[in-house]
């Protein structure tokens, strides 16, 4: 598929959203013009709505158009927190159902705040248009009944707040006069809850932090009828997602543990086994991870696009990271596709600048790995990043660069892995120099 705004063409469709247009050949936009597309479209709409709600009520203070105007900024305004209600009402709904609630996600674009609030992970990012609630199915009793009621809830909790709210109306209607600014401030919610209500309930698929997902409608009208294998999948993905925590956390035996349970769920599948491969080049097991990779990529699951340019970029990292002149030329091949096919992800941005500080090429490589540190939400990703930084850093001869950018590293992720390496490579330059 390639970019109507870019250009960029990838195997990997379902990271692209679509436009359709009416009489018109749809558009598609890879992940990085999706969100430029929806900043810009929330920044103009903003824009606009707050120039002419100052204009026309700085011309005409008491005219209904001015009132409109109001009213619109207000649910405007009102997104933010009602974005976080509706997915605290999903968390809280997975809660009850004996779901685990791995995190919460609002908005788009760059992350301005991420951390533990609730006992969940939150991340908050510029854009408040859109939110995602990250939930465990574990294999339950009723768990398509319950799936349910926690794709219900988002809805369901503006439908209670209009509701709420519209008491609140009618108690100020028979109390003060109807031009307070209380009757447009609580008219206005009414409207935001009714209208999100409306957009989380209609069945569609689009574009989220995600990727490619169903509406809470779409969701409604699905989970009741998931197939055996469907589930299969939603639990595989549990115990990977516990994985993955316990992966962020540096805790990789406990990790293993969640992977083993999954591969026991699906033996065969393929998120489990990458996870795998994944943890066991956190331990240092570069060589069997790197096996791990290649006989995943044998498979057919591997045939899946995003799958496959993710083994080839964990392949070509694994081979930077043994030191093999024998290997760089594969890392040379593998990276170069991956970065092809998947240029918005940042560890394949990342591994791409790691193989060419390997290949000598430090200008280019370096510059990968800064752009790449820069789109890391985590911070391990952002430490690697910075070890490779500093080697690349202190192959082009400037040591004082790469001592900065190991204490990032340091205070980044105390526990990195490559921290020893990059301390015994300074060592090893500075005696050089010393003789």
């Amino acid at each position: 598929m390639k970019c109507d705004r870019c250009g960029l063409q990838s195997d990997v469709e379902q990271a692209f959203s679509t436009e359709k247009r009416l009489f018109r050949k749809s558009k598609h936009f890879c992940p990085d013009c999706t969100v430029r597309r929806q900043t810009r479209s929330f920044i103009w709409d903003a824009a606009i709505l707050a120039g002419l709600g100052v204009l026309i009520f700085a011309l005409s203070p008491s005219s209904g158009l001015a009132a409109i105007i109001l009213a619109a900024n207000l649910i405007l305004l009102s997104m933010i927190p009602l974005v976080i209600i509706h997915e605290l009402a999903h968390a809280g709904a997975a809660k009850l159902a004996g779901m685990h609630v791995f995190g919460i996600v609002v908005g788009i674009g760059k992350t301005i705040w991420s951390g533990k609030f609730l006992g969940m992970d939150w991340v908050i990012n510029i854009l408040p248009i859109a939110g995602i609630t990250g939930v465990g199915v574990r294999p339950v009793p009723h768990v398509r009944w319950k799936l349910f009621f926690v794709y219900l809830a988002g809805p369901a909790s503006h439908v209670l707040m209009a509701l709420g709210l519209t008491v609140l109306w009618v108690v100020l209607w028979l109390t003060l006069p109807l031009s307070t600014l209380g009757h447009r401030f609580f008219s206005s919610l009414i409207i935001a809850n009714i209208l999100l209500a409306a957009v989380s309930l209609f069945p569609y698929k689009a574009f989220t932090v995600a990727g490619m997902q169903g509406s809470d409608g779409w969701q409604l009208l699905h989970v009741p009828f998931l197939k055996d294998s469907e589930l299969t999948k939603r639990y595989v993905g549990y115990y990977v997602g516990e994985a993955a925590q316990s992966y962020a956390a540096n805790d990789f035996d406990k990790a293993k543990k969640w992977v083993d349970k999954a591969l026991t769920v699906d033996a065969s599948s393929g998120i489990a086994r990458n996870v795998l491969g994944m943890i066991q080049m956190a331990c240092g097991e570069h060589l069997i991870s790197r096996e791990t990779f290649l006989r995943l990529l044998e498979t057919e699951e591997a045939k899946e696009p995003a799958l496959h340019y993710t083994l080839f970029n964990n392949v070509a990292y694994l081979d930077a990271l043994l030191h093999d002149p024998s290997l760089l030329s594969e890392a040379d091949q593998l990276s170069a596709e991956a970065l092809k096919h998947l240029p918005w992800v940042p560890a394949v941005v990342g591994t791409r600048g790691t193989v060419l500080v390997e290949l000598g090429q430090l200008d280019e490589g370096i510059a990968l790995l800064k752009k790449s540190m820069s789109l890391h939400a985590d911070k391990q990703g952002k430490a690697a990043n910075a070890c490779h930084v500093a080697i690349g850093e202190l192959r082009r001869g400037d040591p004082d660069a790469a001592r900065k950018y190991l204490a990032s590293a340091k205070a980044l992720d105390p526990k990195c892995l490559l921290i020893p390496d990059v301390e015994a490579q300074m060592e090893t330059k500075t005696i050089d120099h010393g003789r």
